[in-house]
């Protein structure tokens, strides 16, 4: 079935990023435009429709959760891998005394709280879990909450199953101490999987919070949001913190120009 592009108005194309917008803070630009419809007619293709209007309508009728889903799914970025950005793993690994110098609280309870704010696939809590084993060794135990807007990007997370190429990002030590071989790859073995609790969760949204957090990866995300978002995001992530806690957020993101109260610790790492 083709859907003629010129269907796609400049009116509808700002209802879609509108929506976008209000569900989750993510900014559609013209530049992006194309993209979006391209995926638009993809999910219309599989619903037998030719309007852009009747999809629109179907998405956000209360009935449509599954459509809606399978919708974020598609627009969300979930790009990852182990061992991303790899200086904030290093930095945990170099200075694990000094961050638990600065927040006592964690030798205290004998417990880290942390939370991988965009999970993604899992890879980026996985990796966080091996690091903190490795670190943190029997001084505390610690428990890695692991959030998403993407429902199956989190379905794989919990899984725990990867190609056999992580060993492109992954040292044989971790291989051989964290992981066990399937016929596809690799699968995080039980005991450090269930230290990472996986939830469905929109950055967008109030955080839920009863007890303040150690540490907070929300690694390049925020350069999808529009500014006004992003300051209501940093000031939410500072509230969620507990004194000492630590925030690291992507190379391609700053607090600079930002109101906030977190004191510099060396580029796209920051503390309470």
């Amino acid at each position: 079935m083709a859907i003629p592009e010129a269907k796609f108005s400049d009116a509808l194309f700002r209802r879609f990023a509108d929506l976008i917008y209000q569900r989750f803070g993510i900014v559609y630009k013209e530049e992006k435009r194309e993209m979006l419809r391209a995926k638009i007619s993809r999910h219309m293709r599989r619903e037998g429709m030719e309007s852009y209007e009747e999809f629109f309508d179907l998405l956000t009728h209360r009935d449509s959760q599954e459509l809606w889903m399978a919708f974020v799914d598609d627009i969300t970025i979930h790009t990852t891998n182990f061992f991303r950005e790899r200086n904030h793993f290093d930095h945990i690994r170099r200075h694990i005394d000094d961050i638990l110098e600065a927040n006592p609280r964690i030798l205290r309870r004998r417990e880290l709280r942390a939370w991988s704010s965009a999970a993604s696939t899992g890879e980026e809590p996985y990796t966080l879990a091996m690091v903190l084993a490795e670190a943190l060794g029997d001084r505390a135990s610690f428990k890695i909450l692991a959030t998403d807007v993407s429902r199956g990007a989190l379905a794989q997370g919990v899984a725990g199953e990867y190609r056999a190429d992580i060993r492109q990002d992954v040292e044989p030590l971790y291989i051989q101490k964290y992981f066990v071989r399937t016929a596809g790859g690799f699968a995080v073995k039980p005991e450090l999987r269930h230290r990472v609790v996986f939830r469905l969760f929109n950055l967008a949204d109030p955080f839920p919070f009863r007890q303040p957090l150690d540490m907070i990866f929300c690694r390049n995300v925020m350069i999808y949001f529009s500014a006004e978002v992003q300051q209501e995001l940093v000031d939410k992530m500072y509230q969620a913190l507990a004194p000492g806690g630590i925030l690291f957020i992507g190379h391609s993101e700053s607090l600079i120009g930002k109101r906030h109260r977190f004191k510099y610790v060396q580029p796209t790492i920051y503390m309470r």
